[in-house]
């Protein structure tokens, strides 16, 4: 059996010992309400009030995809369809991102070639600072880019991990986790005439469960040196007695 030394020496490690956990932070990443709440919604880096049905929603069981729809007006211009929302780093820590995507195109463009056969960049989603996409390396640049849309694919899951501390040495504030849908392009020209669809879901940004060791406060180290030292007393004082008995 543990003596009360060793009982409180098992203690006091276990006061210096947390766990920090948080659940995803990204708010509303799986579209369950069938809206954007707590998404910021761009078109041409301006917010939209979304007159074009740049964002719209397909149902699945029990909530909704998020749908970005770029080009069915054939602008014959550049367009942006961008969906964003803010988060804060904790240093020390790391984080994995997850989202899935699918999407759903129409298919053929009035010369006959597939939809978005030579674009080389459909799909942008990165973590952005200052108008400045960085991928989860935190090195400049997309973290998922020159991806194709085909006509009505089936969703796929992207995971990263994040360490935090890369990423707050370029900016310790407010990060974006954006996805940003260009229009299609069809052989180098302006417009293929034809629209194209990102659909998004299960977006989830989450802490990782850290265990680390904190230093205790000097206050319970002196109480516990205090602790130790009279238990230390007592059971001297008890071995001196019982040698005086036996003599």
């Amino acid at each position: 059996m543990l003596n009360k030394t060793a009982v409180f020496t098992i203690f006091l490690v276990l006061l210096t010992i947390s766990t920090d956990s948080r659940s995803n932070i990204i708010n509303n990443g799986d579209f369950g309400r069938c809206d954007y709440s707590y998404w910021d919604r761009e078109v041409d880096f301006a917010t939209t009030d979304n007159s074009n049905n740049e964002f719209q929603h397909h149902f699945k069981g029990g909530g909704c995809h998020a749908v970005l729809r770029s080009d069915y007006t054939d602008t014959q211009t550049d367009q942006i369809v961008s969906l964003q929302q803010s988060f804060l780093f904790t240093a020390g820590s790391v984080f994995d991102l997850s989202f899935d995507l699918a999407s759903l195109t129409e298919a053929i463009a009035p010369n006959g070639s597939m939809i978005n056969e030579d674009i080389p960049e459909s799909v942008d989603i990165g973590l952005r600072y200052s108008g400045t996409l960085y991928n989860e390396q935190a090195a400049i640049g997309p973290i998922v880019t020159n991806w194709r849309l085909f006509e009505d694919t089936e969703f796929q899951r992207f995971s990263y991990e994040l360490n935090a501390d890369d990423f707050l040495e370029i900016h310790s504030g407010e990060w974006q986790i954006v996805f940003n849908l260009e229009r299609g392009k069809v052989n180098g020209g302006l417009s293929d005439q034809a629209g194209s669809s990102l659909l998004i879901d299960n977006i989830t940004i989450s802490e990782r469960v850290v265990a680390k060791v904190s230093e205790p406060q000097p206050g319970l180290l002196f109480f516990a040196s205090l602790f130790i030292l009279m238990l230390v007393r007592s059971q001297s004082s008890k071995q001196i007695n019982t040698s005086y008995k036996q003599d």
